[in-house]
């Protein structure tokens, strides 16, 4: 497939403490490091109430219950949820943990993201519980089924068996493409991972 017409990357060095907490000129991405996170989503009802559910729906899976965007007042934006064990209202992003601040600027990326465009994601699943990582599997599907191409590198056997097996049981499962890339003196080599049509890889990639 071709790249869409709208294209964001989003690296895996990324979180709360690189978030813009000042308003300013509504973007269309969430920005290399997730900067934008909190401009994109205090902007996202004006892209219609479907996006703010759906974002808010992925975010409770996260620890981040009822997640909304503020806006403090002069040009300061934050935003509010609840803790997920004492459902105490906390005021800032920086309060939530480590797994909820990195998996917040890939969820803002999503749900902002429209049909056709396309979503580069570095290791989405940074600083993420086992468990959270099957839940990433899930909100990158729902975000696929509704035809964003999203493009991740990964490191974690875990998140790709999640979404080969997520995916075996949809019309998605061949659109799946399994890379590995490795390294030879001769310089990079990729190579295509087949999946049985139960979800599993054929070969398991080589490791030193």
């Amino acid at each position: 497939r071709h790249f869409g017409e709208h294209l964001s990357f989003l690296s895996s060095v990324r979180g709360a403490p690189l978030f813009q907490t000042k308003t300013g000129p509504v973007l269309t991405t969430v920005g290399k490091h997730g900067e934008e996170s909190l401009r994109i989503l205090n902007s996202l009802s004006q892209k219609g109430r479907e996006k703010v559910a759906r974002l808010e729906e992925w975010a409770e899976r996260f620890g981040l219950k009822q997640l909304r965007g503020v806006w403090r007042g002069g040009d300061e934006l934050t935003v509010t949820f609840l803790d997920p064990h004492s459902e105490t209202e906390i005021d800032s992003i920086v309060f939530a943990g480590s797994g909820s601040k990195h998996v917040l600027p890939v969820l803002v990326a999503l749900a902002r993201a429209d049909v056709g465009d396309t979503v580069l994601l570095d290791e989405p699943e940074v600083s993420l519980h086992p468990a959270w990582v099957l839940e990433l599997a899930s909100v990158l599907i729902s975000a696929a089924s509704r035809g964003v191409q999203i493009i991740l590198a990964t490191q974690v056997p875990t998140l790709v068996l999640a979404l080969a097996r997520a995916l075996r049981s949809q019309s998605l499962f061949r659109d799946l493409r399994i890379v590995e890339l490795s390294r030879n003196p001769d310089g990079s080599q990729a190579t295509v991972l087949e999946l049985s049509p139960r979800g599993y890889l054929t070969s398991w990639p080589y490791s030193d």
